[in-house]
């Protein structure tokens, strides 16, 4: 699991969030409320990406982020999705050592996932969790 404070530094920090995210229910009441836009962009920044390109690997309509940028806030469907994005971000991050080695990463074919790229996998829960299930083999050494 990854900590609510890694999630807030990929997220643009409090003033992005608009709350500190000090604990799990910190991070459900935030998803639950809705993704600030501001805190979409930071991690679109954060993974060297444009809003589009995020919110096309997670299968976000742009008529959807265009509503969301003029709302402020995104749904709670589309906050988890985004959460799952930094959260499997992070946990790269913390098991290649650095977010440029987790960008490359996250964007090449890996044979574990039958040639797919990981961040291809991130727009659906068990994507995220066979994902999530290789950063942690690699973390122990049994997967190279």
């Amino acid at each position: 699991m990854v900590e609510p404070r890694s999630l807030m530094k990929i997220f643009g920090g409090a003033g992005a969030v608009g709350r500190r995210l000090a604990t799990d229910d910190d991070v459900i009441a935030l998803v639950r409320e809705g993704l600030p836009y501001k805190a979409f962009e930071r991690l679109s920044e954060a993974l060297d990406m444009t809003v589009a390109e995020v919110a096309a690997t997670l299968s976000i309509p742009r008529s959807n982020v265009t509503r969301r940028k003029s709302e402020g806030r995104f749904k709670r469907e589309e906050s988890e999705k985004a959460l799952r994005l930094g959260r499997v971000a992070v946990r790269a991050e913390e098991v290649l050592g650095s977010m440029e080695k987790a960008y490359r990463w996250l964007r090449a074919p890996n044979p574990a996932l039958g040639g797919k790229r990981p961040i291809e996998m991130l727009d659906v829960d068990l994507g995220a969790e066979k994902v999530e299930d290789i950063l942690g083999r690699i973390d122990y050494g049994v997967y190279s």
